[in-house]
C-alpha cells in the first residue's frame, strides 16, 4: 500500500494557517444601556450635537434610513439605540426630531473620564413601551416576547418574534468579543409604574443576565434612574427604584431631582418623556454615579468667576466639578443675569487644565481663561434668569 500521497496530504493541511481571534481589548470599555423610551431616546436632539470621537456605538438594529448593519460597530451620533423615530412636539408647540438619550452624556463623560488610551462603547438595547417582564428569559409566560410597536429588524429570531432578551444578550456577546463589559445603565419603569413586582422582575433580569454574559456583579455596576418627577408615574415607581440596591448586588440608582440652583428636570410636555436639557443632565448624573462605583475620588465645588455681556446687564457665573479623577475632571457651569434686561450672555472662568468638550455653549480658551457662550437656544438671558445647562470637561 502506497501512504506516501496521505502522508503528503496531512503535511499539507498542517501547514494550512489558522484562523485566531483576537483577545478582547481591555482599553475597549463596554456599558449597555437598557430599558423603555427615556433610555432609547426620546428627548428631542439639541442644536449643537453629542458626540465624541472616543464613543463608539454597536447598530442595534438594521434601519432603512442607515448605512450601517445590525451588530456593526460606528461612530457616536443619534439615536444611539435603534431607528429613528422622526419628529415630536415641542413645548412650545413646534416640532422637532427626537432620538437624544441619557447614555449620550453618560458616554461623552466616561470618555473624558478615562485616558486617552481608551475607547467607551455603547451597547443601546431599549424599546419603548417594554414591559420589564418582556425583558426576561421566559417573556413566554407572559405573552410579552413580542416588542410592542414591531419586531427589531437584524436581531434574533424566536418563535416567528424577537424578544428582547436574546436580542440584549446577542449584541452583549458581540461586544464582548472586543471588548469588556464595565457597566449597565437601565431607565424603565412608566409601563410599570408603582406594580411591587417590578423589583424582583429586574432582579431576575439583571441576575440572568450577569450570568449568562459571566460577568462579575462585584465589577459590572448595576446603575438604575429614577423617572421624571414632573410625568405621569414618579410618585408611585421612583421608590421601588429605591428599593434595587437591596435587591441586586452592586446595584445603585441616580436622582431625577432638581439641580442646586432649583431648575427642575422635567418631561417633554407629554408627561412621560425627558425634555432636552434633562436628559443630558440625567446622562451625566449616570456617569457621575458609575465613576463613583468605578472608586473614582469624589467631586467637588470648583472656581467660580466673573461674566461679561455683549448687551449689557450683570453677570455672574459658578462651576461645581461633577467628576473629578486624577487626570481631568467634569464641571457644570450656572450663568445668572443679575441685571434688568436680557442680554445675550458671555462669560469668562478661571480653571485649571485644557477644555476637551463643552456642552450647549460655543467656547474658546486662552491659557487658564475659559470664554462661554450661549448657543441659539439658551443664547438670550432675561432678567433675573440663570441658565444651568452648560459644562465641561477638562484634563490637566
Amino acid at each position: 500500500m502506497n501512504k506516501l500521497p496521505l502522508l503528503a496530504g496531512v503535511l499539507s493541511m498542517a501547514l494550512l494557517p489558522v484562523c485566531t481571534q483576537a483577545a478582547p481589548d481591555p482599553d475597549f470599555h463596554i456599558y449597555l444601556a437598557l430599558g423603555q423610551s427615556n433610555m432609547q431616546g426620546a428627548a428631542h436632539l439639541p442644536e449643537t450635537p453629542i458626540s465624541h470621537p472616543r464613543v463608539r456605538v454597536l447598530q442595534s438594529q438594521n434601519c432603512s434610513d442607515s448605512a450601517y448593519a445590525y451588530g456593526t460597530w460606528r461612530g457616536h451620533f443619534q439615536p444611539v439605540t435603534r431607528c429613528k423615530e422622526g419628529n415630536r412636539q415641542k413645548p412650545d408647540g413646534t416640532y422637532g426630531p427626537i432620538g437624544l438619550s441619557p447614555v449620550d452624556t453618560f458616554a461623552v463623560t466616561m470618555a473624558e473620564a478615562e485616558g486617552e488610551n481608551v475607547t467607551i462603547g455603547i451597547v443601546g438595547a431599549s424599546y419603548g413601551g417594554a414591559d420589564i417582564r418582556a425583558m426576561l428569559p421566559n417573556c413566554a409566560d407572559f405573552n410579552l416576547c413580542k416588542p410592542p410597536y414591531g419586531d427589531i429588524t437584524g436581531a434574533p429570531v424566536v418563535n416567528g418574534t424577537t424578544p428582547m432578551y436574546p436580542w440584549i444578550l446577542d449584541l452583549a456577546k458581540k461586544a464582548q468579543k472586543v471588548g469588556v463589559i464595565k457597566g449597565i445603565i437601565f431607565h424603565q419603569g412608566e409601563t410599570n409604574a408603582g406594580q411591587e413586582t417590578w423589583v424582583e422582575y429586574v432582579r431576575q433580569f439583571v441576575t440572568h443576565l450577569r450570568k449568562d454574559l459571566n460577568l462579575d456583579p462585584a465589577e459590572v455596576p448595576f446603575i438604575a434612574g429614577e423617572l421624571p418627577r414632573t410625568g405621569c408615574c414618579a410618585t408611585a415607581h421612583n421608590p421601588l427604584v429605591h428599593r434595587l440596591p437591596d435587591a441586586i448586588e452592586n446595584a445603585d440608582w441616580v436622582s431625577s431631582g432638581p439641580m442646586p440652583d432649583g431648575t427642575v428636570l422635567g418631561d417633554r410636555s407629554d408627561h412621560l418623556h425627558w425634555s432636552t436639557f434633562s436628559v443630558i443632565e440625567m446622562g451625566k448624573r449616570y456617569a457621575a454615579k458609575m465613576l463613583e462605583a468605578g472608586d473614582y475620588p469624589a467631586g467637588g465645588t470648583g472656581s467660580t468667576g466673573s461674566g461679561s455681556t455683549t448687551g449689557g446687564g450683570e453677570l455672574s457665573a459658578s462651576l461645581t466639578i461633577k467628576d473629578d479623577w486624577k487626570t481631568g475632571y467634569c464641571a457644570d457651569v450656572n450663568v445668572t443675569n443679575q441685571g434688568q434686561s436680557s442680554v445675550a450672555w458671555q462669560v469668562a472662568l478661571d480653571i485649571e487644565g485644557t477644555v476637551s468638550n463643552v456642552y450647549n455653549a460655543e467656547w474658546t480658551q486662552d491659557g487658564a481663561t475659559l470664554t462661554l457662550s450661549g448657543v441659539d437656544w439658551n443664547k438670550t438671558l432675561k432678567a433675573g434668569a440663570s441658565v444651568s445647562s452648560v459644562g465641561f470637561c477638562a484634563k490637566r
